[in-house]
């Protein structure tokens, strides 16, 4: 069934409409694929390459031990053809638990944050994060101290491809375009034979082996770059592929059905001895049902579509004790007119032992336009990973035999003896000694000493004893 599956999501994403004029079943399967690829390149066009987007979000989940909601706003910029963004996020958020002895962890706060995303890294600077109840609530007071040193500082954490695979991974988001032409090139269906039908090109198909692993190489190529040449695909992948498309067109029976009146329509099934897979594509819905007849559940995901929205009904059913169990019920809806953009999602799923239920509401609302964009990267960012590191090491009372890689030049000047730890910088002391700990910041004091904890700022003093 997990076969059927993967292939199926491959196939999804190529396999669609078709020309009004067949020669040959193998001519009408490559129109086949090639004609919802001319979509994906069409709605391409559509997407600026340079473009700025602003835009809201709201998430609301409610379940039996409480419910939360989450509103977001966005405003970013974004270059596709270097796959960079940058903007800010903002987020207010609000926490209820329905049990008493839960409810002092409720919580309230607001958050914004500048994000920067780059090809080899990731950036970004926490502007302010306000707790509601920290005054009063120790927990929340540390969240709120423990930030405090980050705030208004710019930290990056490094996206550097540690294996030819992810060097490969990164390059191709920059080729979008590219690989999507490649889906083109290579017919995946291959003619097994011909069935009568008159309303519709009826075949039995098979996975084409030599032009999957063709695509696959040219999907490699097309990653590569003059600091990594190295190919992935030895003679050794590429029998290993070669014999699980076999094994796959041996175990799985394919069939797509394609509409001799318009063959922008199909039906595409596949089928195994432990389920099948359908998916279908009409003039008004787009449909993909699977069934596993082993563990016995079905996913159904049933679009409608216009030329500006698209409505769909999930549902994932399951067979326990002559009784069908509705796991997942849900409804989305998505809207464009290319500029202006709305999204509704509904969803409630259901524990199958408990019956609990989870309920799930997402809206996004979004507006992108064309715009020249000019993405800089901050020259005092830190390195996160290592800050982070430094602190670690402190509290877990690291000897003083540690090697560093700091020296006096750098930013943060760190002192190690056993258990104990001094760092300090322009924005942040931090002092651990025999299992206390200070910090000081130009905003704040938090010291914690004996089990008691203190925290002075100009607009918070708390103390509690411990």
């Amino acid at each position: 069934m997990k076969k059927i599956i993967g292939a199926s999501v491959a196939l999804l994403a190529l396999t669609s409409c078709g020309a009004p004029t067949v020669e040959n079943p193998a001519d009408a399967l490559q129109k086949n694929q090639s004609a919802l690829i001319e979509n994906v390149e069409k709605l391409q066009k559509l997407t600026p390459t340079q473009a700025k987007s602003v835009g809201t979000m709201a998430l609301e989940v409610e379940a039996k031990e409480g419910k939360a909601n989450a509103d977001f706003a966005y405003d970013f910029q974004a270059n596709q053809e270097t796959y960079e963004t940058a903007g800010n996020l903002t987020m207010k958020m609000n926490l209820e638990a329905s049990d008493p002895i839960m409810a002092a962890m409720n919580m309230s706060g607001d958050m914004s944050l500048d994000i920067i995303t780059l090809k080899d890294k990731v950036l970004f600077k926490l502007n302010s994060l306000n707790i509601d109840g920290a005054d009063e609530n120790p927990q929340l007071a540390m969240v709120t101290a423990m930030t405090a040193p980050f705030q208004n500082n710019w930290y990056f954490l490094n996206n550097i491809a540690e294996n030819p695979i992810m060097s490969i991974q990164q390059e191709l988001l920059t080729k979008q375009k590219e690989v999507v032409s490649l889906m083109k090139k290579h017919t995946i269906l291959e003619h097994v034979a011909t069935n009568e039908n008159a309303d519709f090109y009826d075949y039995d198909v098979k996975l084409n082996e030599d032009n999957v692993v063709n695509f696959m190489k040219d999907i490699e190529s097309l990653g590569q770059t003059e600091e990594n040449t190295d190919s992935l695909l030895t003679q050794e992948e590429i029998d290993d592929m070669k014999l699980s498309i076999a094994n796959f067109n041996t175990e799985v029976k394919a069939n797509i059905k394609i509409d001799k009146s318009n063959l922008e329509y199909f039906t595409l099934s596949f089928t195994h001895i432990d389920g099948w897979v359908t998916i279908e594509n009409s003039k008004k819905s787009f449909n993909v049902v699977m069934n596993d007849t082993q563990e016995k559940w079905r996913v159904s995901i049933l679009w409608t579509k216009s030329k500006t929205q698209f409505d769909a009904m999930i549902t994932v059913e399951q067979e326990s004790e002559d009784k069908i169990i509705e796991l997942i019920n849900g409804s989305m809806s998505i809207k464009t007119n290319g500029e202006n953009s709305e999204m509704t999602l509904a969803m409630t799923v259901k524990d199958e032992y408990t019956d609990e239920e989870l309920k799930i509401n997402f809206t996004l609302n979004d507006t992108t336009t064309a715009e020249d964009v000019t993405i800089e990267e901050p020259s005092d960012a830190k390195n996160f990973e290592e800050v982070i590191g430094q602190m670690m090491w402190g509290m877990m009372g690291a000897p003083i035999q540690m090697e560093s890689d700091y020296n006096e030049d750098d930013y943060m000047d760190i002192e190690m003896t056993e258990w104990n730890i001094h760092m300090s910088s322009d924005d942040m002391e931090l002092n651990m000694e025999n299992g206390n700990m200070e910090i000081t910041t130009p905003d704040m004091d938090l010291k914690m000493i004996d089990g008691n904890i203190e925290m002075n700022s100009e607009d918070i003093n708390i103390s509690i004893n411990g």
